[in-house]
């Protein structure tokens, strides 16, 4: 099981509730597409062994738990190692992408 502290927590629910507007300009769903490859070995559409579907999850709900592995504040070793090398634009685009899949 995976321990997130608190401020981690009511950091991620303050900014799921922000409107669209502020998605950074430089998010491109794209770009976000085209990095998705490695993202989507693991997280199917249906979540199994424990991964979690990410297909359709709120923008910024995302991007706070990239950035949170690519910090080390998050514990997942193969989350921190994919986030790590991810820059702001990576990230913004890659959560803009799997924001706006359907889910099945």
């Amino acid at each position: 099981m995976y321990r997130i502290n608190i401020a981690t927590l009511l950091l991620i629910s303050m900014l799921s509730t922000a409107k669209a507007e502020d998605i950074p300009d430089y998010a491109d769903s794209e770009f976000g597409e085209y990095l998705s490859s490695q993202c989507v070995t693991c997280h199917k559409n249906n979540s199994s062994k424990g991964i979690p579907a990410i297909a359709g999850k709120d923008y910024h709900y995302l991007v706070s738990l990239l950035e949170g592995y690519r910090s080390k504040e998050l514990k997942n070793n193969v989350m921190r190692l994919q986030a790590s090398n991810l820059s702001d634009e990576e990230i913004a685009s890659l959560s803009l992408y799997f924001s706006k899949l359907r889910v099945d």
